[in-house]
């Protein structure tokens, strides 16, 4: 009993810095529990003391290791091809379609093109005539 007293009375000191601390100790003697009072200091040379923790030194910081980094090498990326949408139309055909290709005989002309003359896509001359229809004729 009085070895777990003196570990209380110990333990208090250190942990609350001689502010107080409550317990409550189980007697053996009497059958039943006893209240110890809130522990201070004892007043006697005997008392035991505690230091205050030691001075934390702090290490010195680890060496800097300058390292060179490898060269850089730029590259020159491949030009960009971007895919066509329509086939380019020959040197020969005139006039145009909307989407630039050429004319063939019996397809449909533009208002714009009623009565013209024109180069279709084989080379043959073509005519913009009404025939049941504004339509691209071949040339006789």
């Amino acid at each position: 009993m009085r070895l777990r007293r003196m570990l209380l009375i110990v333990g208090c000191l250190a942990a609350a810095s001689l502010t107080g601390c409550a317990t409550t100790a189980t007697g053996s003697r009497g059958g039943g529990a006893t209240s110890t009072p809130a522990l201070t200091a004892p007043a006697t040379p005997n008392a035991v003391t505690t230091s205050p923790p030691a001075a934390v030194v702090p290490s010195a910081p680890p060496a800097v290791v300058h390292t060179t980094a490898p060269p850089v090498v730029h590259t020159t990326a491949p030009p960009l091809v971007l895919p066509t949408t329509a086939a380019p139309a020959p040197v020969g055909c005139m006039p145009l379609t909307n989407s630039g290709g050429c004319y063939e005989p019996g397809e449909f002309c533009r208002t714009t093109d009623h009565g013209a003359q024109g180069v279709a896509g084989d080379g043959k001359t073509i005519v913009c005539e009404d025939n049941g229809g504004w339509r691209w004729e071949p040339v006789p």
